[in-house]
């Protein structure tokens, strides 16, 4: 058995489309792929031609209050760092 199979579902990571993301912010997927461009959502996933989006990611920029890309990386970042120091 491999270690992905072992993995239980909520582990997982769930990824989402534009279509999804817009039902999750009441929007038109046409906006959503505005706010991408303009950098205002979370940096999405590349699969090939594909764009998708971490549902947890999502999730955690909308509870800091859907900060721009930019400012959204470097909390992002700060919080990685800080959860790296308490590992080490």
């Amino acid at each position: 058995m491999t270690a992905l199979a072992t993995r239980s579902p909520q582990s997982r990571a769930v990824l989402i489309d534009a279509a999804r993301l817009a039902e999750i912010l009441n929007c038109s997927r046409r906006h959503v792929e505005a706010m991408d461009c303009t950098g205002k959502l979370p940096r999405p996933i590349r699969l090939g031609r594909l764009k998708k989006f971490l549902l947890s990611e999502v999730e955690a920029w909308l509870s800091a209050g859907a900060p721009s890309r930019d400012h959204w990386d470097r909390i992002r970042s700060e919080h990685l760092e800080a959860a790296g120091d308490r590992v080490a």
